[in-house]
């Protein structure tokens, strides 16, 4: 039982060459019951590189292992966060047409793949959320990207809601609490004004009104913000 990673060098004269790894893939395609063998043992067989590379790390076959999820070669838009996707304790490896039952083993890409790791990882979902409050702005906007571009259930939006990457009314970075609804007030309201409750979000960010919107969360209007969120809370203050 390995459970750990291997380096393979396949144009190595004493290592197994390139036949080899395509050899086993396709002894796996004809007969699926020696998945659970493998898994069992922990075999390292999955390459996490490109197969033109000279030294290529092999990840092994296991539920309990690190999550993997495919890399997306086709961009580098989603860099950023498969970087922390690997800092918080997955690991990425390139996609290869011969391992047929490939998605068995290995997330999609992301942006598609994003949530599916969050959902089933609830460690690697806390982790990402813990240094997601820590990054730069730069990868809270390509979370929010990655928002955008895709379709969200009802679980998908739930995680968003506790990811920090909205803009309260003061320009602050924020998750949303699921105990509050929360408001995009008018833009007309001044700035400068300090008593606004910690439920309304910036109207002010393009950015942020266009995810909220996504999410479902409603804009309201003048009066309704006056009468029922600040007349109260200044009343109270007094």
């Amino acid at each position: 039982n390995l459970d750990t990673n291997v380096v393979w060098r396949p144009n190595a004269s004493h290592q197994p060459d390139i036949s080899w790894i395509k050899s086993v893939w396709k002894m796996i395609d004809q007969d699926h019951g020696l998945i659970s063998a493998l898994q069992t043992r922990k075999l390292p067989i999955l390459p996490k590189q490109s197969l033109n590379s000279t030294q290529i790390e092999l990840l092994p076959l296991s539920r309990t292992h690190k999550p993997y999820f495919q890399h997306n070669s086709n961009t580098n838009d989603f860099s950023k966060i498969e970087k922390l996707l690997t800092e918080c304790g997955c690991d990425s490896c390139h996609h290869h047409v011969f391992i047929l039952p490939f998605h068995t083993f290995v997330y999609l890409p992301i942006p598609q793949g994003l949530f599916s790791i969050l959902q089933q990882h609830q460690h690697i979902q806390q982790e990402f959320i813990r240094s997601l409050s820590h990054t730069d702005d730069s990868i809270k906007l390509a979370v929010i990207e990655i928002i955008m571009l895709i379709t969200l259930t009802g679980h998908d939006i739930n995680i968003t809601k506790s990811f920090p990457i909205f803009r309260s009314i003061t320009n602050n970075w924020v998750c949303l609490n699921p105990l509050q609804i929360h408001y995009i007030p008018p833009e007309s309201l001044p700035r400068d004004f300090t008593q606004y409750p910690n439920t309304f979000l910036s109207p002010y960010d393009i950015t942020n009104t266009n995810l909220c919107t996504k999410l479902g969360i409603g804009r309201i209007c003048v009066t309704q913000t006056v009468q029922t969120h600040l007349l109260p809370l200044i009343t109270s203050n007094t």
